[in-house]
C-alpha cells in the first residue's frame, strides 16, 4: 500500500449554466476513485468555496496524481 496524493482542479466541476457559459458554483461535491462506475474504492466529500465564476476553453481538466514513497501504516 502507498499513499496517493491527488490534486483535482475545481474546473472539473464546471457545467453549462442557463446562459450557455461554463460555470463553477460553490458547494459540496463527492469525488470517487473507482475501478468502474459501479465499484468505487474511495469516496471523498469536498467543498468548493468562493464566488461562482465562469470558465473558458483554458480551463484545467486533468487531475494530478503522485504516488508517495512511504508505505501506508496498516492497523
Amino acid at each position: 500500500a502507498r499513499r496517493l496524493h491527488v490534486t483535482v482542479p475545481a474546473d472539473l466541476a464546471s457545467f453549462t449554466g442557463r446562459d450557455g457559459q461554463r460555470i463553477i458554483e460553490p458547494g459540496t461535491l463527492e469525488l470517487r476513485l473507482a475501478t468502474s462506475s459501479t465499484r468505487p474504492r474511495l469516496t471523498a466529500r469536498v467543498t468548493l468555496t468562493g464566488p461562482q465564476r465562469h470558465v473558458d476553453h483554458t480551463r484545467h481538466l486533468h487531475a494530478a496524481f503522485v504516488v508517495g514513497q512511504e508505505p501506508v501504516a496498516r492497523a
